[in-house]
């Protein structure tokens, strides 16, 4: 399994859903668009996914989450309207 402790940086507001319900799809890129498609995002470097993170209490807080990933494909350019994973060779 290709499986990664990752970071995730999100609203405060966010994290108790999180941890109880886990990722929503559904709500992928409501508050910060779809750069390289709709799909949660992580990162392997805390400071990319503190600059999501907003402030409270003068605290930002990251998820670390146990990630299982998939086939990686390698965006060269950004896909906003990407619905699903690429094809082999797009």
């Amino acid at each position: 399994l290709n499986e990664l402790l990752l970071y995730h940086g999100c609203r405060s507001g966010s994290i108790d859903g999180i941890i109880q319900h886990g990722f929503d799809a559904s709500k992928a890129g409501e508050r910060n668009g779809r750069f390289f498609g709709k799909g949660t995002y992580f990162t392997d470097v805390a400071a990319k996914a503190d600059t999501y993170a907003d402030t409270c209490d003068g605290r930002k807080c990251l998820i670390v989450a146990h990630v299982c990933l998939g086939k990686v494909a390698h965006a060269t350019k950004a896909m906003p309207s990407l619905e699903a994973p690429p094809l082999e060779g797009d």
